[in-house]
């Protein structure tokens, strides 16, 4: 959860035979992960207090949701009573939507207020949703994601665009070093787009459809024209009108 501490502490702390202490570096704690996932795998031990913890946690990918799994092993030897105590202080940022954001990312720039994102993730997202439903053709799995990811994924996508070009605002590429407009998330957001342009078809919404295609070719018209311009062939980002 260190992404979303915002410089806030979260403890745990472990009472024992009238005396407490919070988990901190005199517990000398190892820190790891369970294999072949992203639930934290930590242990530690206080030798003073006869005591050690095994504890594992995760974050949701979907829902607001942490868990946190703790196992207590008394080195004692005999019967004792133990009493955990969380002090969490958690500040979630995220993306207008209220949905969970990356936060590694300056939200300024100077005088200016920044959306820390990589849209090209947003796009590649739903790219790969109908990649896998034009492939195993599971109308389950589309059901459970198109009305809270595809539509509110592409419904961004289609408001996050310049006015004046029509291609996506400028964000993070996706080797998170520069901010502008890319290559890359431009292709990301077109493919994304198409990808809900056939959701929105299949599930009968066809008015739906044909705005997330009308943005999506609104995107193309603009990047061809600029490939042809462009004297490499292609465009690696804009900034302040020049590609």
């Amino acid at each position: 959860m260190e992404n979303h501490t915002a410089g806030h502490r979260n403890r745990l702390g472990v009472w024992v035979d009238g005396r407490f202490s919070w988990v901190d570096r005199e517990w000398s704690p190892g820190l790891g992960y369970l294999d072949e996932s992203l639930v934290s795998s930590v242990s530690a031990g206080h030798p003073a207090l006869e005591v050690r913890l095994s504890c594992s946690d995760a974050v949701d990918y979907e829902e607001p949701v942490y868990i946190k799994r703790i196992v207590i092993e008394n080195l004692a030897g005999r019967e004792r009573e133990f009493r955990l105590f969380f002090n969490h202080d958690l500040h979630i940022r995220g993306y207008p939507d209220g949905s969970l954001g990356s936060s590694w990312h300056p939200w300024v720039q100077g005088e200016a207020r920044l959306l820390p994102i990589q849209e090209d993730g947003t796009g590649l997202v739903l790219w790969a949703l109908w990649s896998h439903f034009d492939r195993y053709r599971d109308i389950e799995f589309a059901a459970a994601h198109y009305e809270h990811m595809v539509k509110r994924c592409a419904d961004f996508m289609v408001s996050c665009r310049d006015g004046e070009t029509g291609l996506p605002l400028p964000s993070y590429d996706l080797w998170e070093e520069r901010w502008g407009i890319h290559t890359f998330t431009v292709a990301a957001v077109h493919a994304g787009l198409r990808a809900a342009e056939r959701f929105s078809l299949f599930f009968g919404e066809k008015a739906r459809a044909e705005a997330y295609a009308r943005a999506a070719g609104e995107i193309k018209a603009v990047e061809d024209r600029l490939s042809v311009e462009s004297d490499i062939g292609g465009i690696a980002r804009y900034e302040r009108g020049a590609y």
